[in-house]
């Protein structure tokens, strides 16, 4: 039993007592996200995937390429990744897409070379662009079809050089024409003379340049003996889906 009497009366502590025991810890400095890395150029900081993208593009040398063919060389497949990937991107003001037929085309602007570190490709016109969107766009259509794709491959003992070639049961060689008839006509013969392909695709978004093409193919000897391993084919908007 206890004496009442006998307990030491309770101390309520003042309300200056109790602040003076609080011990005040610096707030911990803000570590950045971890999906991001150093701010770049213009202060800009890009997510690893942007930046996978960015670089990705600025590599393959040209200054644009097909969509498709960089979330399939990142290994991007999420649309909600790829959604914030392009709108990290183009709000940055590094790159553009511009819609080519049926797919689009992702051109890099200044900054994106600039915060990558590299510099734009010298030398090369919106022709050059152009060709080597299609030339990615077409490699990526034998690939999905199951075919082994080399693209700008040197073949026969000339080493001619190729567009693309695309290897099966029958191998393809793919031409793709921008501006001159007369130089397809040259590639069309060392094609077909390398004795490596079956088949070589002749193949343009220019339908003038296409006629032009077929009708010299027409007025020559050789090509026309060989004609039944020669096709040509116009680039639309359905062309590479």
């Amino acid at each position: 039993m206890i004496d009442e009497e006998s307990r030491a009366p309770v101390h309520v502590p003042t309300r200056e007592e109790l602040r003076a025991c609080v011990v005040l810890r610096p707030k911990p400095a803000e570590a950045p996200p971890p999906e991001h890395l150093e701010a770049g150029a213009k202060g800009i900081r890009l997510s690893r995937d942007a930046e996978r993208f960015l670089r990705e593009a600025a590599l393959r040398g040209e200054g644009v390429s097909c969509l498709e063919t960089l979330w399939e060389a990142v290994g991007i497949a999420s649309g909600a990744v790829k959604k914030r990937v392009l709108s990290e991107l183009r709000g940055a003001g590094f790159i553009r897409l511009e819609r080519k037929g049926g797919a689009k085309a992702v051109y890099l602007y200044t900054a994106g070379w600039d915060y990558v570190g590299l510099k734009p490709p010298a030398g090369r016109g919106r022709g050059g662009s152009v060709h080597r969107y299609w030339v990615e766009r077409l490699a990526g259509l034998f690939k999905r079809k199951g075919y082994d794709v080399r693209v700008e491959i040197e073949i026969g003992p000339e080493k001619k050089r190729v567009d693309l070639v695309a290897f099966a049961r029958d191998r393809i060689g793919i031409e793709v024409a921008m501006t001159s008839a007369k130089q397809e006509i040259t590639n069309l013969k060392a094609d077909l003379r390398s004795g490596v392909l079956d088949l070589v695709l002749l193949v343009s978004p220019d339908r003038v340049l296409l006629a032009e093409i077929q009708k010299r193919v027409r007025d020559d000897t050789y090509l026309c003996a060989h004609a039944s391993r020669l096709k040509y084919y116009l680039l639309t908007e359905e062309a590479g889906k």
